[in-house]
């Protein structure tokens, strides 16, 4: 494959599109699913005659509509940018007319550039960043994610967070019933005689138990604290990426819309398209072709 084509496996027509390389994501529905066995096996068939059937349908309920999360993350197209037809001789527009190396674009006042992509052969829209390993221009890029095996961007990002809220939630539901596990199994066994409170209570299920507990807590470690991470990123109206390059720590960033609206945007967006299936199956022609480098930018206003 040529170093610059793009990198990202298609399937179904295009329907779904995802990174090269998904080994960590099959690891990560192991990971999910792992503990879940010995949970629903162990540990909630003893609230049977105290609880109702709830223990059983809300971590049950999380787990399927995590994975349904997890899949749409993972093979929805993040928001690739068609790549433009190259620079080449077969070209009707001769070789030395060289793009400039960025635009000036002003939002809300403040001046922002744009660069020209020489592997896609684009001006990035802007919010728009090239992933080394899809090798491919996304738009609204937050980072690639080895655990998803894709690009998060503009049109996945909200599966991405609701996949980490619900696991968050999920490892604290499991750690919550597991030490209730424990305290209530260890009561029953005090009461009836059968010995010391905790040692001799440590049989069966409690193994299991203590297990999952560690298990929930390292979990928790990961995704609550990339949950609360994203909280702030949201609220703050950035992304990972702009976040990591520091692109507005000396100067104010013109995408926030609030906390609430940033939130709205982020969870609840609307009319969010994708091109690069639309780009699989006819040549992508340039609307505005980069102009001779007479200068080294152009000014456009964005409304």
């Amino acid at each position: 494959m040529s170093k610059d084509s793009s990198q990202s496996k298609t399937y179904f027509g295009g329907r779904w599109v995802t990174g090269p390389d998904n080994t960590y994501f099959f690891l990560t529905l192991v990971l999910t699913y792992a503990p879940h066995v010995p949970f629903f096996a162990l540990v909630c068939p003893y609230f049977d005659d105290k609880m109702t059937a709830m223990v059983y349908v809300i971590p049950g309920y999380v787990l399927v509509a995590s994975t349904v999360l997890l899949f749409l993350a993972a093979f929805t197209d993040p928001g690739i940018v068609p790549r433009g037809k190259p620079l080449t001789e077969d070209n009707p527009f001769a070789l030395e007319q060289k793009a400039p190396l960025t635009r000036k674009h002003v939002v809300k006042g403040a001046e922002l550039d744009t660069k020209w992509c020489d592997t896609c052969c684009v001006y990035r829209p802007l919010r728009t960043s090239h992933c080394g390993i899809c090798n491919n221009c996304v738009e609204n890029f937050d980072h690639h994610c080895p655990w998803v095996g894709n690009c998060i961007g503009r049109r996945n990002y909200r599966y991405f967070l609701f996949f980490i809220f619900l696991n968050s939630f999920e490892c604290l539901y499991v750690m919550a019933i597991c030490i209730t596990h424990i305290i209530m199994n260890t009561n029953d066994s005090h009461k009836s005689g059968r010995g010391e409170q905790f040692k001799d209570g440590l049989h069966q299920s409690y193994y299991f138990s203590i297990i999952l507990i560690v298990y929930a807590v390292a979990g928790l470690g990961f995704v609550g604290g990339l949950s609360g991470f994203h909280c702030f990123l949201v609220a703050s109206g950035i992304s990972t990426n702009e976040f990591i390059k520091k692109t507005f720590k000396n100067r104010k960033n013109p995408f926030t819309r609030g906390f609430f609206k940033n939130y709205i945007y982020a969870l609840c967006p609307f009319g969010r398209p994708g091109f690069f299936r639309q780009s699989m199956t006819r040549p992508v022609e340039m609307e505005v072709f980069p102009p001779a480098a007479a200068t080294s930018h152009t000014n456009t206003s964005i409304v």
